[in-house]
This record gives structure tokens, sequence and C-alpha cells, in this order.
């Protein structure tokens, strides 16, 4: 076909695939959906195969290939990210988002993909709506917060069907204390729940 050339872009193995919803979140262009319960590339050229997908699946189900395809249209994919993020595609879906207030169990627990964030990473990374659109989220500063956030956090998991968590957290010492109160959590919950971690820099930038 014209205007094809040799390049990588992602694929993705179906049946690997859980639905879980992480390499969303990652793609910078929104170029990957969730559709009947499995994650799907919308277009090639909505890919620059940057790779940054395939490092959060925690079932190895995105790949890289290099393959003849259409080239990546910035245009088009800017374009994309931006009917993703319309103000009718609300970027929370819970009410409360702060962890020490959320109920135990609440319909937007069940079956939901769950970013458990602190606090300054919205204020740091200036796309944070792309980890949190269509998904269920909790915020909380391990650091100022003078309260045991593993216990309710560990409870939470147990009563309800948490298919992913994704933890966001800054590239700040303090915030490592973060990290092991979500897996803590995890861990005295019985559950067997996929994690994946995104650090974020200083400067807003991904840094993992």
């Amino acid at each position: 076909m014209d205007n094809q050339m040799l390049r990588n872009v992602i694929r993705i193995s179906e049946p690997l695939c859980t639905g879980c919803g992480l390499c969303t979140g990652a793609c910078p262009h929104g170029a990957i959906v969730v559709s009947g319960l499995k994650a799907k590339l919308i277009r090639d050229e909505y890919c620059d195969g940057c790779g940054e997908c395939t490092s959060v699946c925690p079932r190895s189900a995105v790949k890289m290939e290099n393959v003849d395809t259409a080239p990546f249209n910035e245009a088009a994919a800017r374009q994309r990210l931006a009917e993703r993020i319309s103000d009718d595609n609300p970027a929370v879906t819970n009410w409360p988002v702060q962890l020490q207030q959320v109920p135990l169990s609440a319909p937007y627990f069940n079956d939901c993909d769950l970013v458990i964030a602190a606090d300054c990473t919205a204020f740091t990374h200036g796309d944070f709506r792309r980890f949190t659109t269509g998904r269920t989220l909790l915020i909380a500063c391990t650091k100022l917060d003078s309260f045991d956030y593993s216990d309710r956090l560990s409870k939470i998991l147990a009563r309800n069907n948490v298919r992913s968590i994704h933890v966001i957290r800054m590239d700040v010492p303090c915030c490592g204390s973060f990290v092991v109160m979500v897996r803590k959590a995890l861990e005295l919950s019985g559950k067997n729940i996929p994690m994946v971690v995104t650090v974020i820099s200083m400067k807003g930038k991904v840094n993992q």
C-alpha cells in the first residue's frame, strides 16, 4: 500500500490480555482502548512506538513488532487524545477520592481498575487525566497524614473485586512509603491483584 513504512508498532495478544486497562493509561496518545474485556490498538497511525504500554502489562500481552504499516500521524494522535479527555468523558468516576474518606464498599470498586495516587502527582504531571479516565481513583499522602492507610486499603481490596492496581508516586524519598503502604495492604487483603508503579519526577516527567 502507498504511504507505508517499516517501523515499530505495538501488538496485543488477545489470549494473554486480561483487560486490566493499565496499558490504556500508559499510552501518551490514547491509542489503546479496552473493548469486549480486551485491550485493542485503535489504529497503527496513533502509535509512535514509544513502548510505554509494554512495560506496564502484567501479562506481557503487549509486544513491540517491526511491521510494514502507516507512519505515525502526530496530528491525528493529538486529536484522538483530545477526544478521549474531553469534558464528555470525565476523568474521575467516583467521589470522594480521599482514601481516608471513601467507604469500604461501593459500586465503583466492583470490577474496577484502581489508581492509587500520592497527592502531589496530579499537580505535577501535566496530563494526569490519562491515568484516571475510566478508573476508580484514590489519593493519599503517607508523609503528612497520620492515618493507617494500609489497614483501610486492605479492607477495600478484600471486600471488593478490584481487577488491577496502578500506584502513582512522586520521585522523592518521602513517597517511598506510599508504595510500601499499598504493598502491605495488598498482602493483608489476601488477594493476588496485578500491580504496577509509575514514578513522576518533580519536573512532571514519567520516570518509570
